[in-house]
């Protein structure tokens, strides 16, 4: 046999071989098994929101707690602060003063 003759054998077999080759068939029952697990998770899409509503809640609660921690800490500063400029401006006239009765 020529090199021509086995190239066409072979071409014939592979031929012959896709002829004897059924059609897949799908599960007849996989639309029912898709929405069985649909109904029993009560779909992914609703969890996945609740989550991230609740992860926004949360991020916004601690946003806000650490905005009011801050102003907290800047209102004592400041108090602070005018307490000692205040103290500063009557201590000169304090040390004027005598408190002994002579």
């Amino acid at each position: 046999m020529t090199q021509e003759q086995d190239r066409e054998q072979w071409i014939e077999e592979v031929m012959a071989s896709a002829k004897r080759i059924e059609r897949p068939m799908g599960n007849p029952f996989l639309y029912e098994k898709i929405k069985y697990r649909m109904q029993e998770r009560g779909g992914p899409a609703y969890t996945f929101g609740k989550t991230k509503a609740i992860g926004w809640a949360l991020a916004a609660v601690l946003l806000l707690a650490l905005n009011g921690i801050s102003i907290m800490n800047k209102i004592g500063r400041e108090k602070h602060i005018l307490h000692t400029e205040a103290y500063n401006a009557i201590a000169p006239e304090m040390q004027t003063q005598t408190i002994y009765n002579y």
